[in-house]
């Protein structure tokens, strides 16, 4: 698979926790459409570095892509619905950001964690 990104921009921070970034990955040839990537992990581990192939994929189809981090649920700290709340947090930024983002044009995915936060957003 040959795949053509014409930017990646890496640690965007979307909000004032130092976990709230997101990678931005820009395809040569846009087929006007987004996704926002979400890594899974059990609520307590993981990372947007983990989707980089994923992402990749979805980029050699013209998708532009943010994969997202998110604060994770440690011991007494960061418990629901902090994580919902990032997604959004990280959808708004998005929009009001990245013109490449728009309320029609976008769709969030994400495996296990996830895909339960691409769901709440939906």
């Amino acid at each position: 698979m040959k795949v053509v990104v014409q930017m990646l921009e890496q640690d965007i921070q979307y909000g004032t926790d130092a976990m709230q970034k997101l990678d931005l990955y820009t395809p040569a040839s846009s087929n006007g459409r987004s996704l926002v990537l979400i890594h899974g992990g059990g609520w307590w581990q993981g990372d947007k570095h983990k989707e980089m192939s994923t992402a990749a994929r979805f980029v050699d189809m013209g998708y532009t892509v943010a994969a997202i981090n998110y604060r994770l649920a440690l011991a007494a700290t960061n418990l629901f619905p902090t994580q919902n709340r990032d997604v959004l947090a990280a959808y708004q930024w998005l929009i009001a950001h990245e013109p490449s983002f728009t309320a029609q044009n976008i769709a969030f995915i994400g495996g296990s964690t996830g895909g339960h936060l691409a769901a709440y957003l939906a």
